[in-house]
């Protein structure tokens, strides 16, 4: 009996030496994932200066007609204005020249474009940089701007009182929080589209660039180049 007993106990720490009897069974799971980044691809498609000879009537009073006094020029308009007025898409930014314009003229801007990312989009923000010209001229001039999503909700950046141009980027900011709304905002989803439009003009996309009326004649034949962007980013669908 002695003999057995002695035997047990060697069996069990032989058993507990090895690790067995007293060990926890365990199991890892590995788990292999691949992650991918998206495409950010917002790009301007389409970009042109509307002008008198073919939208509106150049005859009519500009005070009650609006399509006249939201066209190129008030007089006769010919073709070959481009050399002096013209707009350059560059794909990412809309690149105008303005030159040879008296005070009061009016200048409209068609600019569509679309979101050939592999994601959704949002705007991050505006920005305009001067890049050659009359500096002083680039200053004075005022700007309607509204930015719409085609086929859903718009946006004013500024108004018909035309705020200046160089206001465009501050005034966008005062709007972020509305334009980046996370239900209501300008989400552009891969394939969507967005343009530059007026409330006055549904049916119309555009800006609507103001030289003043009272500039003097220190502008005259003088011209400025601009650059126009929207700083587009990833939306996130998030709380």
């Amino acid at each position: 009996m002695k003999k057995v007993k002695v035997l047990v106990g060697i069996f069990t720490l032989a058993l507990m030496l090895m690790g067995l009897g007293y060990a926890a069974w365990n199991d890892q799971v590995e788990v292999t994932a691949t992650a991918k980044t998206g495409i950010l691809d917002v790009t301007l498609t389409s970009a042109s200066i509307r002008d008198g000879a073919y939208y509106g009537d150049l005859q009519a009073e500009p005070d009650t007609d609006f399509r006249l006094s939201h066209a190129f020029t008030r007089g006769t308009v010919d073709y070959p204005y481009t050399d002096d007025v013209g707009v350059y898409n560059s794909g990412d930014g809309l690149v105008v020249t303005l030159g040879n314009l008296y005070p009061g003229s009016t200048i409209r801007l068609d600019a569509k474009g679309i979101n050939n990312s592999t994601l959704a989009v949002i705007p991050g923000g505006m920005e305009v940089e001067f890049i050659d010209g009359n500096y002083a001229l680039f200053e004075a001039i005022k700007a309607k701007v509204e930015i719409q999503k085609i086929g859903g909700p718009k946006f004013t950046i500024q108004d018909s009182s035309f705020g200046r141009l160089t206001n465009v980027g501050e005034n966008f900011d005062r709007m972020k929080s509305q334009i980046q709304d996370r239900t209501t905002g300008l989400v552009l989803n891969p394939g969507d589209e967005f343009a530059f439009g007026t409330e006055d003009d549904p049916d119309e996309d555009c800006f609507i660039f103001v030289v003043p009326k009272n500039l003097g004649n220190e502008f005259m034949n003088e011209f400025c180049k601009f650059k126009i962007k929207i700083n587009w980013v990833q939306w996130n669908d998030a709380a």
